[in-house]
């Protein structure tokens, strides 16, 4: 039977105890936010929000919602695009095009959108809090002297959404994790970052959980996190793909028996789904079951087809063990031919994971073409930027 999941909220996202890889790299600005619509590429993200079980006020459940919740982002686009035809003011709708303008890293459109938002319904925390999120993430690559008036935005759509409602949980998730990340000068406090949490975990106990498990992940506390992601005992699809990553992926000392057991009982549950597909990959990888590999990519391309990220992880994971090159070359190239799913590892991300493939394999020229292309299509990524420029000393 399908999972229970929090409320409100279906997602989390990925951070590091040592690095999730090129989609989870912790930012100090893009590490704000506790992911809500987490992607597979990283069930720690960051990127994500929350939105009211009242998301209208006829209740039940929106379609787009429902895409989203699932990663299904580009059916999601689709819908929303055709709902605001209908109804270009509607707050809700333009709030969740800012989400999936974001998903696929077009920043200035999500903030477009969230803007608007804001002045469609002055009244929707939510979209106070969108708006919170995406400037705080542009501030991430801006200058300094534009940071400083993006944080000020970020303070002043804060104040808006709890003045609405002092429990948003889009709201809250973003302070908590600004505050975590910032310098004592901008207001930043582990203490009052952990207070956040509490004030979550006191009216959303799921997610106050997965709150204090993504502090205790970025304090280097793994013990803690997977205490606060065991707590509690109902089954949550999101937190259970979290406890995975931590066994599979983040941990110094993997338990990936324990990782594919978590994912297996989530393909069983949600098999239209991605993460278990990822997670499995990432731990038939990394524990060297490479011929198990090649099945869950089949089923994963049948259930989940607008999404290859299983066939991007897996070659990320194998590139980084330094093993079974020429396999990971075909997954990169799989994956290279079909548009990335929203919140997926971008085309950029690939191409930096194909060079370094080619580097493992001795190809340092096709090392280096590959980074030069990763480069222009994620300027932003510095690690790309070293690696490139290694590769060209």
């Amino acid at each position: 039977m399908p999972y229970s999941v929090p409320q409100p909220g279906l997602g989390v996202g990925c951070g590091d105890f040592s690095s999730c890889g090129p989609v989870t790299i912790p930012e100090i600005m893009t590490e704000v936010f506790l992911s809500r619509f987490g992607a597979a590429a990283g069930l720690w993200l960051v990127c994500a929000f929350a939105f009211a079980d009242s998301f209208y006020s006829t209740g039940g459940s929106n379609p787009i919602r429902k895409l989203i919740d699932n990663d299904r982002w580009k059916h999601a686009r689709t819908l929303a695009l055709a709902e605001l035809a209908q109804h270009p003011k509607d707050a809700p709708v333009l709030t969740f095009m800012s989400i999936i303008e974001e998903s696929f890293n077009r920043w200035d459109s999500a903030r477009s959108y969230a803007e608007q938002a804001v002045a469609a319904d002055p009244n929707y925390a939510d979209a106070h809090a969108q708006l919170a999120r995406v400037v705080i993430e542009i501030a991430e690559n801006s200058a300094l002297w534009r940071q400083v008036g993006l944080v000020r935005t970020m303070k002043r759509e804060l104040d808006a959404a709890y003045r609405i409602d002092p429990n948003d949980l889009d709201a809250l998730l973003t302070d908590m994790m600004y505050t975590f990340k910032a310098p004592g000068i901008a207001g930043g406090s582990h203490a009052k970052a952990h207070e956040i949490a509490q004030r979550i975990l006191r009216t959303n106990p799921d997610w106050g959980r997965m709150a204090e498990a993504k502090l205790a992940q970025n304090e280097n506390n793994e013990p803690s996190a997977i205490r606060w992601l065991r707590e509690g005992g109902t089954s949550n699809y999101r937190i259970d793909a979290s406890l995975a990553e931590v066994y599979c992926c983040l941990s110094p000392h993997p338990r990936y028996d324990e990782a594919i057991g978590i994912a297996k009982m989530m393909q069983q549950a949600e098999p239209s789904r991605v993460d278990a597909y990822v997670l499995l990959v990432r731990s038939y990888a990394a524990s060297g079951k490479y011929a198990e590999i090649d099945p869950v990519l089949a089923e994963a391309a049948q259930k989940v087809p607008d999404d290859l990220s299983p066939y991007y992880w897996a070659a990320r994971t194998l590139a980084e063990h330094k093993v079974e090159s020429a396999r990971a070359e075909g997954y990169l190239k799989r994956y290279l031919a079909q548009e990335p799913e929203g919140r997926a590892p971008t085309w950029g991300e690939a191409h930096w994971t194909l060079g370094l493939v080619y580097e493992n394999e001795g190809r340092k020229q096709e090392a280096a073409s590959e980074m030069r292309t990763a480069l222009k299509l994620r300027p932003d990524l510095e690690a790309v930027k070293r690696d490139y420029k290694r590769l060209s000393d």
